[in-house]
């Protein structure tokens, strides 16, 4: 007795709209077919009806990819595009290799491009014709998929149409696609115009054309986007090598291009040997992609400044830059001229920049503040295997040597920059507050001196803890000070410890008891072994964070009653994946701020916590009822330097923000009237952060 596999019908919807991660990949996927068809012209149509989202923006009710490529007829229809898993693409690339052919290469083989439209919509048309051939007409309803059906068992039309032209041309494909699964808002149609723009590397061969036009009914939205070209003039620095697979050090050409503004600032140029090697401590492992089918590898890469004074040198242009690099900084792979998605698109992080930013900001470089675009052959990077749901490439040994070697360039190049970035600050950014650092325990110790106790017992255990204290607070200064670049991390790391010092020298000055004294002395010392685990130790682990509540809750304590404070809770525990220093600090952060605000407040001061888990993620509210933030635009109060506070740096807010960028979660403002606050806490500081449950 034999028998055979049945596929159940609901496998299309299962390769096609749930297996890829958004609207723009499965759009990609379709102008890759373009370009795997040989496609000259690829126009995309973002159609509406006439119906309003709101007063200003139309609904989107149909999407339209055009192209001249070489089309397909009956048979292709027949035993390609509806054969799933047809390898066709695979045996032309080898076809195209063995022959030498000067063809473009597939970038497709998984057979998901078709089954990807169905991201964007659940109707498409599809009218194409191979030259010589008669032209036709498929139409797929992809919710008949949906029904507990064989795949066999559901049909599909195809009928013949007459005088149909693509571009002029008699052969080619044009794809309708209706019933749209999501919305489009002007800010999804700009986004999807911006990464579709990227498909190609702004420094591909033109000798192959390859045209990507974007139509939109308000062609406003996109006139008006500033040109990759103008982006990387804006740039101040940039590099760019060609990394030899046989070779064990290459050439990185650096140049340092200042604006016109910067009169005392000349151009640098200049070329590094680079070594290419990891050096861990005493130990230097050669990083060696000669063992894999990876190919030359040619990395660009332009930094930018991001400072008001700098950015008010580019003018009206400068809102348009910033708004550029926050969403399209990164480091961007093509392979044969074409994008490998998603390195480099907005939420994605692949070299693990901000985290490195977060670690060192004096030396390394954010998303934000860099574009970058590596190229590989199309034809020797087969080791190099994309994912099949195209969220890049699978993490094999291959791919690990290929990102080590990426990480070391992007690293050299931040490196590079830290000489005439050090200018710049040093010319223009000239009310930047450099915060001195003060040694409190000296002041500390006088106090206890002075101070009355009971017994000299009591005074010299009060001393004693003390003096641990000190210890341990400049043992982790030597140690910061030997990584640290500025006075930022400095500062980060014993702001929460000076103010406890401070608070401690208050109990002793109001004769609290020795009990008191002695607690708040040994959380002092519990707060500087949590600040040296911040410099020591930043893996991320499993934590419950009712762990985490728990020591912010210790370092709380004294300061909600100092200032008598209320603090509502709403807890509940869930284990995830975090940096737990760095989720305490964030904590903390918050906590700083709604202290010093509440100042303001007279008697009525509180802060609500609220911590749940919802659809995979965990979320924790924080607010008070202090004066709020007094503003509207609130995406300023997680820029660098950005301060209300007489003395404030300006950067806790920020730091918070980077610390959730690099747990690929996120910290926003909740709206007055969001149901998860309490009436009371509408008009204060309120925050919701989301984390990976």
């Amino acid at each position: 007795m034999t028998t055979n596999f049945r596929t159940n019908a609901r496998i299309v919807l299962e390769i096609g709209r749930e297996s890829i991660e958004n609207k723009i990949i499965a759009l990609s996927e379709i102008v890759k077919n373009s370009y795997d068809a040989y496609a000259t012209h690829c126009h995309i149509n973002m159609i509406d009806n006439g119906d309003s989202i709101n007063l200003f923006e139309n609904i989107i009710n149909k999407i339209e990819v055009i192209d001249d490529g070489i089309g397909m007829d009956y048979d292709d229809l027949i035993n390609k595009w509806l054969v799933i898993g047809t390898l066709n693409k695979y045996h032309e690339k080898d076809k195209i290799k063995n022959n030498s052919i000067a063809k473009r290469i597939p970038i497709g083989e998984k057979g998901i491009g078709r089954f990807a439209i169905n991201k964007l919509g659940d109707k498409i048309t599809l009218i194409t014709k191979k030259d010589n051939s008669k032209c036709y007409k498929l139409f797929v309803d992809f919710r008949d998929f949906e029904k507990e059906e064989y795949l066999e068992n559901i049909t599909i039309n195809i009928t013949e149409i007459q005088n149909f032209t693509f571009f002029g041309k008699n052969h080619g494909t044009k794809i309708i696609i209706e019933n749209l699964r999501e919305n489009w808002d002007d800010k999804a149609i700009i986004n999807t115009y911006n990464e579709i723009l990227k498909f190609q590397s702004p420094f591909s061969n033109k000798t192959d054309s390859f045209e990507i036009k974007f139509n939109v009914p308000d062609n406003k939205l996109i006139e008006n986007q500033l040109s990759i070209d103008k982006i990387l003039d804006y740039s101040l620095w940039n590099a760019e090598i060609l990394i030899q697979p046989t070779e064990d050090k290459g050439t990185l050409h650096f140049n340092f291009t200042p604006y016109r503004e910067m009169k005392s600032l000349s151009n640098k140029s200049s070329s590094i040997s680079i070594e290419y090697c990891q050096k861990k401590a005493k130990e230097v492992l050669p990083i060696d992609i000669s063992k894999y089918k990876i190919g030359p590898i040619k990395i660009k890469l332009y930094a930018y400044h991001r400072s008001t004074a700098v950015l008010k040198m580019l003018k009206n242009k400068r809102k348009d830059l910033k708004d550029y690099l926050d969403e399209n900084g990164g480091i961007r792979v093509y392979r044969g001229t074409q994008r490998i998605y998603n390195y480099g698109s907005k939420d994605e992080d692949w070299l693990g920049l901000n985290l490195k930013r977060l670690n060192s900001p004096g030396s390394k470089l954010s998303k934000n503040i860099l574009i970058g675009v590596v190229e590989i052959s199309d034809d020797s990077s087969s080791d190099l295997i994309e994912k099949t749901n195209r969220e890049g490439f699978i993490e094999n040994d291959a791919f690990l040597e290929f990102k080590k070697i990426v990480s070391l360039i992007v690293d050299e190049f931040a490196f590079l920059i830290i000489p005439t970035k050090d200018n710049i600050k040093a010319l223009f950014d000239k009310n930047l507050k450099q915060e001195k650092i003060n040694d409190t325990f000296s002041e500390l110790i006088e106090e206890v001196e002075n101070a009355k106790f009971n017994s000299p017992n009591e005074k010299e255990k009060i001393m004693a803890l003390i003096n641990t204290a000190s210890e341990q607070y400049n043992e982790s200064k030597k140690i910061l000070l030997s990584v640290a670049n500025t006075s930022v991390d400095y500062h980060m790391v014993f702001h929460d410890v000076d103010k406890q010092i401070q608070l401690l020298i208050k109990l002793i000055d109001n004769h609290a008891s020795i009990n008191d004294i002695s607690k708040l002395a040994y959380d002092i010392s519990d707060i500087i072994s949590l600040q040296k685990d911040l410099i020591t130790n930043r893996d991320f682990s499993k934590i419950n964070f009712l762990n985490i509540y728990k020591k912010f809750k210790h370092y709380a304590k004294y300061r909600l009653q100092d200032h008598n404070i209320v603090l509502i809770e709403e807890v509940e525990d869930h284990s995830f994946t975090c940096i737990e220093s760095q989720i305490l600090r964030v904590l903390i952060n918050l906590f700083d701020n709604s202290v010093y605000w509440l100042n303001f407040n007279g008697n009525d001061k509180k802060i609500f916590i609220k911590s749940y888990l919802k659809e995979k993620r965990f979320y924790i509210v924080f607010a008070d009822n202090g004066p709020g933030f007094g503003t509207t635009d609130t995406a300023n109060l997680f820029k660098p330097f950005v301060t209300k506070k007489q003395e404030g740096l300006g950067l806790g807010l920020y730091i918070v923000n980077e610390i959730m960028d690099i747990h690929e979660g996120s910290i926003q403002v909740i709206d007055s009237e969001n149901e998860l606050l309490p009436s009371e806490f509408r008009e204060g500081a309120k925050f919701i952060i989301s984390l990976k449950g």
